[in-house]
């Protein structure tokens, strides 16, 4: 099945003309940053509108709507009458980013443990299993989906549905660099972090989990900024002796 035909079996389909494009912007959108988060899309890359609308068999209009919402969102930056590229982070913005994950996910993560229902936790306990088969397999690429939708998941019991939105917006954002520049630690890690987040929510224990998220996220910017750095330093080193030859 092309991409087109699988795009179009997943997007929504309603009557009314108006909801469709806006339906369809999102749907786009979604795709767009799939392909960012996998490195379809390389940061720095230009996105070329006509190319994306061929590529999902639609026409440019949701196309161009789809890059001002992932613009919004700090994925993509345009520059008029040139076009649209994957935004790249500098290691400040990364840091502004987890500080943001800090607030917003350790506040979600405190009300979810108090308001979350017996059948969240068993669907949460699901979802941990499946992150750990995919690290056993180690496809990095799954178990970033999966880890990715435990964490959702979790934070969507506390019912922040505008806190969570946010979440996913800085999320996101970060797709890329923490899919290129985590380490095997931080993968391994993830193990005993699930276990201690749903010990804290059978307990009902909002305290730990809000100590559990930040303690998490303050070490996870740490080592991700690390090696932004070193990798962008032996890029710079490894392109000045190529034009030195």
């Amino acid at each position: 099945m092309s991409n087109a035909a699988k795009f179009k079996a997943s997007s929504e389909h309603v009557e009314s003309k108006c909801m469709k494009v806006r339906t369809l912007s999102e749907a786009v959108m979604e795709q767009i940053g799939q392909w960012i988060f996998d490195g379809t899309l390389a940061k720095g890359q230009r996105i070329v509108l006509k190319k994306v609308a061929d590529e999902l068999g639609v026409s440019e209009m949701p196309v161009r709507e789809a890059l001002k919402m992932l613009e919004a969102q700090g994925l993509v930056e345009s520059v008029p009458y040139r076009g649209a590229w994957v935004r790249e982070l500098s290691p400040e913005d990364i840091e502004e980013l987890y500080m943001l994950r800090e607030l917003l996910e350790s506040k979600a993560a405190e009300v979810a443990v108090m308001r979350m229902t017996p059948e969240e936790l068993a669907h949460l306990e699901h979802l941990a299993q499946v992150v750990e088969e995919s690290i056993d397999a180690g496809d990095s690429l799954w178990y970033f989906q999966a880890n990715q939708e435990f964490h959702f998941a979790f934070y969507s019991a506390s019912k922040l549905r505008h806190v969570c939105e946010h979440i996913r917006s800085i999320w996101r954002s970060l797709a890329y660099y923490r899919l290129v520049h985590s380490t095997p630690f931080m993968i391994e890690y993830a193990r005993e972090e699930h276990k201690q987040y749903l010990d804290a929510a059978r307990r009902r224990d909002p305290d730990k989990i809000k100590q559990l998220v930040s303690e998490s996220l303050r070490q996870h910017a740490a080592v991700l900024v690390e090696k932004y750095k070193t990798h962008n330093t032996n890029n710079g080193a490894t392109s000045a002796r190529v034009k030195g030859r």
